[in-house]
């Protein structure tokens, strides 16, 4: 049996605040669904142009390829 003396007093860490609704303490960084933050979420526009442009490339070098044979 291992004795208290040798081993170290562990305090808890403190937790993080949640969102959880049965949380009794109130913090001043509550989000509404009107102020939600901006996740950085960018247009995908450029990868659509991109695949469109690697596909006419790679049939131009297709028919390009054929005719020389």
């Amino acid at each position: 049996m291992v004795s208290s003396e040798l081993l170290p007093e562990i305090k808890p860490e403190e937790q993080p605040p949640t969102n959880n609704p049965n949380n009794k303490e109130k913090t001043d960084d509550t989000v509404t669904s009107d102020t939600l933050p901006k996740t950085g979420e960018s247009s995908s526009i450029p990868y659509y142009i991109t695949g469109i442009a690697a596909v006419i490339i790679g049939l131009f070098f297709r028919r390009k390829g054929n005719k020389t044979s």
